[in-house]
Order: C-alpha cells, then sequence, then structure tokens
C-alpha cells in the first residue's frame, strides 16, 4: 500500500510510478481523511509519498500520519519518499516520529528533487527547464524505485543541506502563519468554472455566485487551485501574478484510486 499526498502532482506522478512497478494500491490521504478511514491491515510493504512545505511536513500529511492505525506492520517495509525543490530540512526526522503512533519503524527514507513551484517566492523555469528537471527526476526515481523493489534499509535523503534541524526548528514555525487563507484573492478573469474548489485539499473553497469565497481560516497550502486556475485568476501574496503556474504533466490525475 502506498499513502500519498500531492497538491501540483509531483508526488502523485512518483507515488504512481512506484506503484507501477510495485504493485501496491494507491491511496490519498486527501480522500482517507474525507472518508475518515484511518485504519488498515497492513501489506508487505507500506510508503508514503509526499511534498516537504517549510521543511516540514504537510498539515495534512502530519494529521494523517497522527490518526493512521496499522495492523499487522511489524513486518512490513515501510519507507518515505519525500518530493521537493531543493532541500528537504528535517522533515525525514519529522516523519519518522509520526508514525510512532501506529507502532511503525521505518525501514527506508529517500528524497527526490522535482520542479520548485512555490511560487508566492520563487518563479518557475522556462518549459525546457521543467522538461529537463523532469527528465533527471525521472533518472532519480528509477534508482528509488529499484531500492523499494530490493527493499533497502537505510537513509538515502541526500537533500537534506546544511544543519537540516536547525533549518526546520526556524523555517517550520512561519508554516502555520502562512497558510491563512486571507492571503488568496481572485482577480477578474475568473470564470467561476469552479475547478479551484473541486481541487482544493483542504476543502476551504466554496462557490458562491461563481465566485471563490475560502470558508476556513487556514489551509494546507497545497495551492492546487492557484496552479489549476485555467485563467490564474487565484493570487496567493503578492509576487505570484508573474511567477508562472505549474502541473506535473507526468502524473495521471485521472487514475487516482479512490479509498
Amino acid at each position: 500500500m502506498l499513502f500519498y499526498f500531492t497538491g501540483t502532482g509531483n508526488s502523485l506522478y512518483t507515488a504512481q510510478r512506484i506503484a507501477q512497478a510495485t504493485g501496491d494500491t494507491l491511496i490519498s490521504m486527501v480522500d482517507a481523511e474525507k472518508k475518515d478511514e484511518f485504519i488498515y491491515d497492513a501489506e508487505e510493504r507500506v510508503g508514503f509519498v509526499f511534498p516537504v512545505y517549510y521543511y516540514g511536513l504537510p498539515s495534512t500529511v502530519a494529521d494523517f500520519l497522527s490518526r493512521l492505525k496499522l495492523r499487522g506492520a511489524d513486518k512490513s517495509y515501510v519507507f518515505s519518499v519525500v518530493t521537493c525543490g531543493s532541500i528537504t530540512g528535517a522533515v525525514g526526522a519529522m516523519f519518522e516520529k509520526a508514525p510512532a503512533f501506529c507502532g511503525l519503524t521505518v525501514s527506508a527514507s529517500f528524497s527526490l528533487r522535482m520542479v520548485d513551484n512555490y511560487v508566492p517566492v520563487l518563479s518557475l523555469p522556462s518549459k525546457d527547464g521543467v522538461a529537463e528537471m523532469l527528465a533527471m527526476a525521472d533518472e532519480d526515481l528509477d534508482v528509488i524505485i529499484q531500492k523499494i523493489v530490493s527493499r533497502d534499509a537505510g537513509d538515502f535523503d541526500e537533500l537534506k543541506g546544511v544543519l537540516p534541524a536547525l533549518r526546520t526548528r526556524l523555517a517550520y514555525p512561519k508554516y502555520a502563519n502562512v497558510r491563512h487563507t486571507k492571503n488568496f484573492r481572485v482577480s477578474d478573469s475568473c470564470i467561476g468554472c469552479g475547478l479551484c474548489a473541486k481541487h482544493c485539499n483542504s476543502e476551504a473553497i466554496e462557490i458562491r455566485d461563481k465566485h471563490p469565497v475560502w470558508v476556513k481560516d487556514s489551509c494546507n497550502l497545497c495551492l492546487a487551485c492557484l496552479h489549476r486556475c485555467p485563467k490564474s485568476a487565484i493570487e496567493f501574496g503578492k509576487m505570484t501574478a508573474n511567477h508562472g503556474r505549474y502541473i506535473n504533466p507526468k502524473a495521471k490525475w485521472q487514475s487516482e484510486k479512490k479509498v
């Protein structure tokens, strides 16, 4: 079984590639939370794929792990694959503590550098740059998949950066403050299609009078609403207007399996 969380598709594509090689079942953490399903019978492999936010766990992932219960996982090969734009910090250490709630011992930790799409701060690379980065990610993912199939154990995260614990300790507390939905705004180019509400992982958006309204004070900051808006009408903060939009072109959204 392979639990995943995704906003723009990087982690979804990663999970799909792994599942294709292992035959494991994909389970969306978001769908599991919506259905209040947190108890599972463990399989031979138990994997977790998710992005790093502020060098730590996305709030949805942290909540899911705190409520997850796996029966018979004492002999399972448990692994995590963290997707990131550059550096993971100490997210691996955070993850290893979280599975204690369901009695898991982490066998292996991996990291995968993909296209950084945190446009509130960064501009996206060119189309050619994105293609080059995804090609490099595929090569790295091939190696990760080989290790997972072989059940290799160890810490294989080579993207922690300098002083990862300090980096996470300083940055992660900011995550709770930044993800306030008051930072979102919608331009006049909005056509009221409703895709933002449909793809909101936090169920924080409602469409009222053909216009998105954020009905929760905070979300998990996956930015799926911003990146998947067909008119680029959604902004976050003051810098996203000219920083581009991104959805992993290799992810098969229609193939997402529900819990």
